[in-house]
């Protein structure tokens, strides 16, 4: 299940940059989808990891506890998700003047 949670959001990330390089892309939209669903597919695939490693997850010889970090990290940088849904809601619904 976590597999395909991972090569779904894959897909998406892949398809939004092939519309980027191709010179394709007419929104952001494309991009801000891939940014939300790729940042919390990799938080719920890390935080689902420390669950089924239980405290084992957290010792230093794995790198499970900086994954699970720099998951949730990818959440709120570059542009935090709740404006990144913000501008998903503005592509799919644009005012009308």
């Amino acid at each position: 299940e976590l597999a395909t949670k991972i090569e779904a959001a894959q897909t998406m990330l892949h398809a939004a940059a092939a519309t980027f390089d191709q010179g394709k892309l007419t929104s952001m939209l494309p991009i801000l989808q891939a940014k939300v669903t790729c940042s919390e597919t990799a938080v719920e695939v890390t935080q689902e990891l420390m669950t089924m490693f239980g405290g084992t997850a957290f010792a230093a010889r794995l790198p499970f506890e900086r994954y699970f970090r720099d998951a949730r990290a990818g959440m709120i940088m570059a542009l935090p998700n709740d404006q990144a849904y913000d501008g998903i809601a503005a592509g799919l619904f644009p005012k009308e003047d």
